[in-house]
């Protein structure tokens, strides 16, 4: 559906969905529980996630690209797949690392600030300024991908910006309000960026795989991340070496895309 320039902010406004959804649930979830109960958010989830399945299923239509594919090959052999190109497995590890350094960041932020002095309501205020700041800049990232096509230097840019964020903020908890929202806005440079650079690099046929082995690798590191930081917390006492794994997951985000950089793919991969 979305050509040339048009993709960027096309890709931005999709990953818009999910600050938008943790803003909505930090703010909507906790009064509706204690309001109705906490049955009640779940009861709200379920049917949001049900009334967009009927929308889906009511307005989707392919776009004229799939139309134009109904006649080819189906699926791919296992060999095929192994062999569909180091750009996308690169991409992959790329946005696997960036989600599992900020969701074990954001799983334990609100704690953090707490030991240090916050209160449990401000601590919680100042962690959901991070989404914030990431839904209202990621369409201006859209536009600015449209306009420069600088998606790797967004990426690579992205990943040590973070890691100075995560070294700032641990060592100066007190001025974490700030921090957090600019922060926000910064790691916002990354998820369209990648999203963008998939569809130019990768052969349309390979796009399904490429969308599912990132989202795969997604929500690996995920669901792992906030495990290890949480053991680090324990073992150590303290959540300087949480942070320093936060920080280490951000800068190996630099270090793939100056890979890629350096591989020069291009769009035959």
């Amino acid at each position: 559906w979305f050509l040339g320039k048009e993709l960027g902010l096309s890709m931005s406004i999709f990953h818009t969905g999910v600050p938008l959804g943790a803003v909505i649930s930090f703010n909507v979830m906790p009064a509706l529980a204690g309001i109705f109960g906490w049955r009640s958010s779940q009861w709200l989830v379920a049917l949001f996630a049900l009334a967009a399945l009927i929308v889906f299923l009511i307005i989707f239509i392919d776009s004229p690209a799939e139309r134009r594919k109904e006649s080819r090959e189906g699926q791919k052999s296992l060999a095929g797949i192994l062999k569909i190109g180091t750009a996308v497995w690169l991409l992959g590890l790329i946005w696997m690392l960036y989600t599992s350094s900020v969701s074990a960041f954001m799983s334990f932020s609100t704690d953090f600030l707490v030991r240090n002095g916050f209160s449990i309501t401000t601590a919680g205020f100042a962690s959901g300024l991070l989404p914030v700041a990431t839904l209202l800049s990621t369409p201006v990232v859209g536009l600015l991908i449209d306009k420069f096509q600088s998606q790797k230097l967004f990426i690579g840019s992205c990943g040590l910006i973070l890691t100075g964020f995560y070294i700032v903020i641990f060592n100066f908890p007190g001025s974490s309000l700030p921090l957090l929202f600019t922060m926000g806005i910064f790691s916002s440079l990354l998820p369209p960026s990648v999203s963008t650079l998939i569809q130019q690099q990768i052969k349309e046929e390979n796009l399904g795989f490429a969308f599912g082995l990132t989202n795969t690798l997604s929500n690996a590191g995920g669901l792992l991340a906030p495990y290890i930081a949480g053991y680090l917390r324990d073992y150590s006492g303290s959540y300087l070496l949480s942070f320093w794994f936060y920080s280490f997951l951000s800068i190996l985000i630099t270090v793939l895309v100056i890979v890629l950089v350096l591989r020069k793919y291009g769009k035959t991969d």
